[in-house]
């Protein structure tokens, strides 16, 4: 029903041809280093449209609300008094280790799971690396590629054990997926060994050595 549409990078080919071939299609993708868009204007091309009595459709990959800047989008909206509605997706840590065959959480291995974006400021990362080296749990890894030799070296020295399981995931769920499994110390030359391109998610946990086991997507 959209009149225009604004979509993402992740959005595949094939959910852009359930859009009417009638709508407008404006590309707001971003990949490291370089966006099509900032996020402001994305929000306020959004506003403008809607305001402009169009029926506007913003599409991402994976779900708005975590790592998405869909409350951002929606917060410029909700100022203005413009109606919406948001559609909830499987975001990339749910989806990938399903496809992966490494469960997030598991009776025997992980308790707990947490999410973070690995995505560096001038150069380093500031998480909360005492949260992530908790026994009993998963941590996934958004956006981490770039950071990945600071991030092994920061759980480490906040003590993570040096052989906890770690995986590399490559564009999960699509026909290019790669999983990649090593250790947490050994998992940044893996990467430069194996030359993963993005989007790759990190997940690190015991329940990664369930996914010889449990892999099932080829």
């Amino acid at each position: 029903q959209a009149d225009v549409v604004f979509y993402d990078r992740l959005v595949s080919k094939e959910v852009l041809a359930l859009v009417r071939k009638e709508a407008e299609m404006i590309y707001v993708g971003k990949q490291r280093a370089w966006h099509s868009k900032r996020q402001d204007e994305i929000n306020l091309l959004l506003l403008e449209h809607a305001q402009a009595g169009k029926r506007v459709l913003r599409l991402k990959g994976g779900d708005p609300f975590i790592f998405g800047r869909g409350g951002e989008e929606i917060a410029t909206l909700a100022e203005q008094k413009i109606p919406f509605q948001v559609v909830p997706g499987i975001t990339a840590a749910s989806g990938v280790a399903c496809y992966s065959g490494i469960p997030l959480t598991h009776r025997d291995y992980s308790q707990s799971c947490v999410f973070v974006t690995g995505q560096l400021k001038e150069g380093e990362l500031d998480l909360n690396w005492q949260a992530l080296v908790q026994p009993r749990q998963t941590v996934v890894v958004y956006m981490g590629l770039a950071g990945l030799d600071i991030l092994s070296q920061k759980l480490q020295q906040h003590g993570m054990k040096a052989d906890m399981p770690a995986a590399l995931v490559q564009q999960g769920t699509t026909e290019n997926q790669k999983v990649w499994t090593s250790t947490i110390a050994e998992l940044p030359e893996l990467a430069k060994k194996q030359q993963p391109v993005a989007p790759t998610l990190l997940i690190i946990g015991e329940v990664v050595q369930l996914h010889n086991q449990l892999s099932w997507f080829s």
